[in-house]
C-alpha cells in the first residue's frame, strides 16, 4: 500500500460519510482516525466541508451510489485536483447548490462526530 499522509488519511476516512449506506457504522473508525490526526477540530471540519464534500457529495444524490467505499486512488486524485482548481462564478454557483442539497446532512454528521473526537483526544492525553 502506498504511503498516505495525514491529510490523505483524513480524506479517506471522512469519505465514508458520503457512502450510500448507513454511515453510522463508520463513526467509531472516523472518530479514531480523526482524533489521531494532527488537525484541529476546525481544520477537520473545513477538510470535510471544503475538500471531501465537493468531491464525494454527488454520491448522496445518485440512485445507486457507491456503498462499499470510494477507490482511494480516485478519491485522493480528485480531491487534489479540486483543491487546485481555480473556481469561477459558475463553479461557485454549482458548489452553492450542492451545499444546499447535502449541507444539512453533513452538518448533522459533524455535530455528532466532533464531540466524540474531542472526547477521545482528551482521554488520550490523560
Amino acid at each position: 500500500m502506498e504511503y498516505r499522509g495525514d491529510r490523505e488519511k483524513v480524506w479517506i476516512v471522512l469519505s465514508n460519510l458520503f457512502l450510500d449506506t448507513d454511515v453510522t457504522i463508520y463513526y467509531a473508525h472516523i472518530v479514531e482516525q480523526c482524533a489521531k490526526s494532527p488537525f484541529s477540530l476546525n481544520e477537520l471540519e473545513a477538510i470535510l466541508k471544503s475538500e471531501v464534500a465537493p468531491v464525494c457529495a454527488d454520491n448522496l444524490m445518485t440512485v445507486a451510489g457507491v456503498w462499499e467505499g470510494f477507490d482511494e486512488e480516485w478519491l485522493i486524485a480528485s480531491i487534489r485536483k479540486n483543491r487546485q482548481f481555480k473556481r469561477g462564478i459558475f463553479s461557485a454557483l454549482i458548489q452553492r447548490w450542492k451545499n444546499r442539497c447535502y449541507g444539512d446532512e453533513i452538518n448533522e454528521y459533524w455535530l455528532k462526530l466532533m464531540p466524540q473526537i474531542k472526547q477521545l483526544r482528551q482521554q488520550n492525553q490523560n
